[in-house]
């Protein structure tokens, strides 16, 4: 499914937004230790956790329904309830350390965990 990856590099990079990039690593690619500062700062800024789960929304409803059904039909609810839980799940997640920056990055490349799906389906 194209659109998870898709989702986990927005909040990845939302959690980015205000960390310098350290060394060299692949374009996409998120170190355990930038994921720990973006974190930090979502865990202390609402305004800025909340500024996350918009774009995260927002990108999940620029793609086509047929996506978008889909991914409800993962995720275990209505297409019209699948962006806010979808983005909630993820975001949770990132912020309680259940994902971790290798989960991310491989879920950006197309290799689905079964944390990273259990996860999305809530469990």
């Amino acid at each position: 499914m194209r659109i998870l990856p898709f989702v986990l590099a927005i909040a990845a990079t939302g959690l980015l937004a205000a960390c310098e990039p350290q060394g060299t690593r692949r374009p996409g690619d998120l170190t355990q230790s930038d994921l720990n500062a973006g974190r930090r700062i979502v865990a202390t800024d609402p305004a800025r956790r909340q500024d996350l789960l918009n774009n995260c929304r927002a990108g999940i409803r620029m793609k086509p329904e047929r996506e978008r059904n889909n991914m409800a039909t993962l995720v275990g609810v209505t297409p019209a309830q699948m962006p806010a839980v979808f983005c909630n799940r993820i975001i949770s997640a990132i912020e309680s350390g259940r994902l971790t920056a290798a989960d991310l990055n491989a879920a950006g490349r197309g290799d689905i965990s079964r944390k990273v799906l259990a996860v999305v389906q809530g469990r």
